[in-house]
């Protein structure tokens, strides 16, 4: 059986990804703003939690994410659960600590999706290797329009879930520094790098 692993890369984009197919990467869903449009992207890591970006929960940045969405378009989820609460990382934004921007969102009810392992959480190594090829899926942009005023969602390709490929170039710390067929976008902060 295949167990799927997330390691949470804040930054990336799927920009150059393909649209995901029907069921594709279940448990990665978008973080929906107070207005109903889609904000970030998050990944179950738990039936009542979702981890995402700490920058894409945190009231002095955002306004705060009202559900979590699952399927495939912005257009038509497949299920939206109401969330409960966030909290950013405590140390988040305390002296720009790199890999501290990580976010999480109690949901109201179970989502009845298969969560995502965390890297390290099933006894398996903790530790991505340089070299080592990773999924990221994300709800982002697949252009940067989405910054000009009056830009729709749907101009700027957002809101539609997309999957790409990564390689680990780089390992400083606790960040994990990638290349491949992702391009920063808005909307994919929170992407979940599935092993």
């Amino acid at each position: 059986m295949l167990q799927l692993q997330l390691v949470l890369l804040p930054f990336l984009s799927v920009s150059l990804g393909s649209p995901a197919s029907l069921c594709e990467e279940p448990a990665v869903g978008a973080l929906m703003l107070p207005d109903g449009d889609p904000g970030c992207t998050a990944a179950l890591v738990a039936p009542e939690w979702v981890l995402t970006a700490a920058h894409c929960v945190n009231a002095d940045e955002v306004p705060a994410p009202t559900a979590f969405a699952l399927g495939e378009s912005a257009d038509e989820y497949a299920k939206i659960v109401e969330i409960s609460y966030c909290e950013a990382h405590p140390s988040y934004g305390s002296g720009g600590q790199p890999g501290l921007d990580i976010g999480l969102c109690r949901l109201r009810t179970e989502v009845g999706v298969r969560p995502i392992s965390l890297v390290g959480a099933c006894g398996d190594s903790a530790s991505v290797e340089v070299g080592e090829r990773l999924g990221i899926a994300g709800f982002g942009a697949t252009f940067s329009g989405i910054e000009h005023e009056g830009a729709s969602l749907n101009s700027t390709g957002a809101g539609i879930k997309r999957l790409g490929e990564v390689a680990v170039t780089e390992l400083r710390g606790p960040l994990i520094l990638v290349q491949g067929s992702a391009n920063p976008c808005k909307g994919d902060s929170g992407s979940p790098a599935i092993r």
